[in-house]
């Protein structure tokens, strides 16, 4: 059965559209994806990259119309930032203070770009698996920690648990690897952003649809109007999701859009 009310489709990058074997879009990808706009419909980036890291990726052989980068927290359509949102300074400073404590691992993605306190191991594991750059090594002590869209720590769920989460009130953990958390504001996610382009679109959630495979995807695949999961994505996903489509080193996304969007 054909979708014929979508307007704008959201894409998840790694895992959904990004191998993380080839670490690139495939080609049926990109084909099926620039066929949804020459078709009328929008085509955004949802990710928890931000927005010169999709650049890269998209390296001018994918057209979009925008991206909710950082998880939500900045929101562009075309070169206009439609919103942007910081997390709690209170508990920005209580991390990095935990950093430097414990010695972890912690990037911060600022206006400027995102800053990392110290390369270690897990730093290593993670930047090769997803083949994105490490970011630049400086103090996160010498930051303006009231401007701070998301952090990641590299630290383990258990690690979290014990020494983090009960005292950040006001953010949430979101994993897609064991070493690795993308850390944001309880108030913002990928809905969010999406809620917000829409509003200045003029397009009703109902006719929207997200693609998408980890934690920070779930309020996502839970609130557009339609939502497909990847076969490889997490258990969680898949039972929020309306759709599942195959494996995205299958090109699933384009599976899904050459059956049901075209």
């Amino acid at each position: 059965m054909k979708l014929n009310n979508i307007k704008a489709a959201f894409f998840d990058m790694d895992g959904t559209i990004v191998s993380f074997t080839t670490h690139k879009i495939s080609e049926r990808d990109i084909a099926a994806m620039n066929k949804l706009r020459e078709k009328g419909i929008m085509v955004f980036i949802s990710s928890g990259r931000e927005k010169s890291n999709i650049m890269k990726v998209l390296d001018n052989t994918l057209e979009v119309d925008g991206f909710v980068g950082m998880n939500g927290n900045l929101n562009v359509i075309g070169e206009e930032i439609v919103s942007e949102h910081f997390m709690e300074e209170e508990d920005v400073r209580f991390i990095v203070d935990a950093a430097n404590r414990l010695g972890f691992a912690l990037s911060l993605f600022t206006r400027e770009g995102v800053i990392l306190n110290k390369v270690d191991d897990k730093v290593h594991a993670v930047h090769d698996h997803v083949e994105v750059p490490i970011p630049r090594i400086a103090s996160l002590d010498e930051l303006d920690l009231s401007k701070i869209y998301q952090m990641n720590s590299y630290t383990t769920k258990d690690f979290d648990e014990e020494h983090l989460i009960p005292y950040m009130k006001n953010s949430v953990f979101k994993r897609w690897n064991d070493d690795f958390a993308d850390i944001n504001s309880i108030k913002t996610s990928k809905l969010v952003g999406i809620n917000e382009i829409i509003h200045k679109l003029g397009i009703d959630i109902k006719d929207t649809i997200s693609f998408g495979d980890s934690e920070n995807d779930l309020e996502m695949i839970k609130g557009t109007g339609a939502s497909v999961a990847m076969a490889n994505a997490m258990p969680i996903i898949k039972e929020a999701a309306t759709y599942i489509t195959k494996d995205c080193d299958e090109s699933g996304a384009a599976h899904f859009i050459e059956n049901y969007l075209l």
